[in-house]
């Protein structure tokens, strides 16, 4: 089954889990840090790095306009083999404006529509700012600061090999070490 229309649906998945139907999970997720979402719009199973997580709304909000998208081209859920969105989100630091705080999200979207014959795919990212209440920061700061953390002493080897005495020759020298020489 070749449809260019599912091409399009790709598309449009992406689209609207960067829009407006996000916006009543976005406390939730930033509550839950920096991480990918994943959700199959079949089996309604929603993921948060690897773990299963209670259905969003935005996965129903999809899944009712995939279905009754398909519905118009004579098709139905029942002949996708996979139908699924990801979203891999990145925060920033919350900032006080007039409106509350806000948030600096950096999501990057992608779709995946299977049928028998083939694989549609789509790929989205933006930049938003979403408005927060002050009661999910302490949750966001504690994952954000572990995310942080976990990255950079990945990052930092464990054992460094210096040459003989070079820790000794570099630290600055005190008054007692001239004394003693």
């Amino acid at each position: 089954m070749k449809r260019k229309r599912l091409k399009h649906n790709a598309n449009i998945l992406c689209k609207m889990l960067q829009g407006w139907r996000l916006e009543p999970s976005w406390e939730r997720l930033v509550g839950l840090g920096p991480g990918t979402l994943a959700m199959d719009l079949l089996s309604m199973n929603c993921f948060y790095d690897d773990k299963a997580i209670d259905i969003l709304g935005v996965a129903v909000g999809l899944q009712n306009w995939l279905a009754s998208d398909l519905s118009s081209q004579g098709l139905s859920l029942s002949d996708l083999e996979e139908a699924a969105a990801f979203a891999q989100f990145r925060f920033g630091f919350p900032r006080r404006t007039d409106s509350g705080l806000a948030i600096r999200c950096r999501m990057t979207c992608y779709s995946r529509i299977q049928t028998d014959e083939r694989v549609y795919t789509s790929r989205l990212e933006s930049t938003q700012r979403w408005l927060i209440r002050n009661h999910i920061l302490p949750t966001f700061f504690s994952r954000f600061l572990l995310a942080i953390r976990s990255r950079f002493v990945a990052a930092i080897p464990l054992k460094v090999a210096l040459p003989n005495n070079s820790l000794e020759r570099s630290r600055p020298r005190r008054r007692d070490d001239v004394n003693k020489a």
